[in-house]
Order: structure tokens, then sequence, then C-alpha cells
């Protein structure tokens, strides 16, 4: 964020308007690869979560049909 607002703000940077967007791109890109990840991360920490929930569903259900309490 603090690379945008230097980008963004008038004064910050001495750059021309195509090296601003350059630098604009480059964060874009950037931001772009931590949501991919973000997404990837969450999306095993769900199905983690799933399996494990599912482990236990199916450790009480043998439970049950054992007799074990």
């Amino acid at each position: 964020m603090n690379d945008l607002t230097q980008v963004l703000t008038p004064g910050k940077l001495q750059m021309t308007d195509h090296e601003r967007l350059e630098r604009i791109d480059k964060i874009y890109a950037a931001m772009q690869d931590k949501l991919a990840f973000a997404q990837s991360f969450t999306g095993k920490c769900r199905q983690m979560a799933n399996d494990r929930k599912q482990a236990k569903t199916d450790n009480d259900k043998l439970k049950s049909l054992y007799g074990i309490q």
C-alpha cells in the first residue's frame, strides 16, 4: 500500500507518466500473485477442515457400530 500511495500521490516521486503506469502495473501483478496464494492456501485449509470433520464422523460411526464410547 505504501508503494501505491507513493506512486499515486503527486510530488512524492519524480516519475514520468509512463514510469508511473509501469510501477502501477508491477504493483498490480504482485497483488494478483498474493491473491492467488491466499486463495490457494484458503482452499487447502478448507479441504483439511472438511477432511478432519469427515474423519471424526467416520470414527464416531465406527464407535457406534462396535458399541465403543
